[in-house]
């Protein structure tokens, strides 16, 4: 709710363009559908009228309305857009309103490299020139609220960005963002509505995010894009590691994630089976998680294409369907990757350990902020080698793959989280210099 004028009745100083009025109580799909002299609602505002108490506004493209309150302020709304006024308040669907002392500030928004579609990230960039101040965005209507952070300035604007992700389920059909500057001199608020639509081709698709498989007859086995092979130089490799483990397994074979899977789904032993039980350990486990990706550090502290930790063949893709015997069907949100016990894992980009520890079905994991809401998670781990609140480069080992937590074989689980929803890795592996970040 933002404040509108002081008097309930409003005579505004300032009128252009195609403005239109409607009772509150009247639904209206498209305000300037009917011609403006016909008589139906919404019908056109004139002059003489006053804005009084309980009229639905409407601003077409390029109208703007402008009217000054008792104390001095001036409001300025620009159309598109839609608002109701209740007496002391300004109820604001969409468009732009600045209430201040001063001129309104410029802003453009710019959404890199596109708008939000489900299952797919972008960054919202805000490009304010002639004022200086706190840019917060807000979802509508669940009112959660996030930084857009400074970026500095460029051409005479000041920059501010923060990354967004929509969930391949997302179930919106449409997007509402309020986007608010709070400068010294007053408030400028805009409110952006779209319809949320799938993204094409995307990698988050619930065939899997690689799109490509090879091998023989059922016997299928994920491999990595040939456009990833240059950064397996920075990845550390099976030769490198340390602490090997003795197991069934010989230095041919690379277990699968999945095995003991029959045509029902994967069977888990009754030792695994046990852990999700443990209904006090899983919420201990949850809490955790969620006060480790609740930073938001206004830094950007990765550097370029994210790398792969480890390096053996993908076992699991994001977001295919996974059935457990007799206990139901779920949606694996990361990436697994079959390994030896004891390889050496990689931290994918530099950060800050939020965490670093054993839980219940994620084993001896590690939660690493890369800044600006975006997390990497690695899970399964027998031994690590990092702890809560210690800063990791790029290709720093931070712990060893093995079995630990709901797992059937020696492999890690490889998150990543933007803004608190979890990613596909692999786009940020493909990511180039003047890409996301």
């Amino acid at each position: 709710m933002l404040a509108p004028p002081a008097n309930a009745d409003l005579q505004p100083v300032v009128a252009e363009g195609d403005i239109r009025l409607s009772p509150p109580s009247l639904p209206v799909a498209d305000p300037f559908a009917a011609a403006p002299d016909s008589g139906a609602w919404p019908v056109r505002w004139t002059k003489n009228r006053l804005l009084k108490n309980g009229d639905q506004i409407h601003l077409g493209p390029g109208a703007r309305l402008e009217w000054r309150s008792g104390n001095g302020e001036r409001h300025i709304l620009r159309g598109p857009a839609s608002a109701l006024i209740t007496g002391e308040s300004l109820a604001l669907e969409s468009g732009r309103y600045w209430r201040g002392s001063r001129p309104e500030p410029g802003l453009e928004l710019r959404w890199l490299p596109s708008p939000p579609a489900r299952g797919r990230i972008t960054r919202l960039q805000a490009a304010l020139r002639g004022a200086e101040g706190q840019v917060s965005l807000q979802t509508l209507p669940e009112r959660s609220t996030s930084v857009l952070h400074f970026d500095g300035i460029r051409g005479g604007q000041r920059l501010h960005s923060a990354m967004i992700a929509l969930a391949r389920t997302d179930w919106r059909r449409e997007l509402r963002l309020e986007v608010r500057i709070a400068t010294p001199q007053g408030t400028l608020t805009e409110i952006l509505a779209f319809p949320v639509s799938a993204a094409t081709e995307t990698p988050l698709d619930t065939r899997g995010i690689f799109g490509r498989r090879a091998g023989i007859a059922l016997l299928w086995h994920w491999r990595a894009a040939p456009s990833f092979f240059p950064y397996q130089g920075q990845v550390l490799r099976p030769e490198q590691c340390v602490a090997w483990k003795e197991t069934q397994e010989t230095g041919k074979q690379f277990p699968a994630w999945t095995q003991g899977g029959t045509s029902q789904g994967i069977w888990l032993p009754p030792d695994k089976q046990a852990l999700l039980a443990d209904q006090a350990g899983i919420q201990r486990e949850n809490a955790i998680h969620w006060q480790a990706t609740s930073w938001d550090t206004p830094e950007i502290l990765w550097t370029g294409p994210f790398i792969i930790p480890a390096w053996h063949r993908y076992s699991s893709p994001f977001s295919e369907s996974r059935t457990f015997v007799g206990l139901g069907t779920g949606v694996h949100l990361g990436i697994d990757i079959a390994s030896f016990y004891g390889t050496a894992v990689a931290a994918p980009n530099s950060g800050i350990v939020r965490f670093a520890g054993k839980t219940t079905l994620c084993g001896n994991n590690i939660i690493i902020d890369h800044g600006r809401r975006v997390f990497t998670k690695i899970m399964h781990l027998d031994s690590l080698f990092v702890t809560s609140g210690q800063r990791v480069e790029r290709g720093q080992p931070v712990g060893m793959t093995g079995t630990s937590g709901l797992s059937t074989g020696p492999h890690i689980h490889w998150e990543m989280l933007v803004g608190g929803v979890r990613v596909d890795p692999e786009e940020w592996v493909a990511l180039r210099e003047g890409g996301l970040q």
